[in-house]
């Protein structure tokens, strides 16, 4: 092996070591972006689930006084009738 064929090996080794190098920045890149949107994705649902924790809270308190209003529309209507009935039997 003559001294050409060292100085090709050599190189090949470095240039192999630089491309080895790029790939993993490259691929390191590649993860912190996948990461840095996994991150977006999961705000994204927290906030979602938050609001939607809010918007259901608000629709039982929502439905419970929907029920004393019915409630009470039944006690009035259950009034009216007994006034009713004694001003006809008068």
């Amino acid at each position: 092996m003559g001294l050409e064929h060292i100085i090709t090996v050599l190189i090949a080794l470095a240039g192999s070591a630089g491309f080895w190098s790029f790939m993993s920045m490259k691929e390191k890149n590649k993860r912190e972006v996948q990461k840095e949107y996994q991150n977006t994705l999961k705000d994204q649902v927290d906030r979602l689930a938050e609001k939607l924790d809010v918007y259901t809270k608000d629709k039982e308190e929502l439905l419970k006084e929907i029920g004393k209003l019915r409630s009470e529309l039944a006690r009035a209507q259950t009034t009216i009738q007994h006034l009713e009935t004694m001003l006809r039997t008068r």
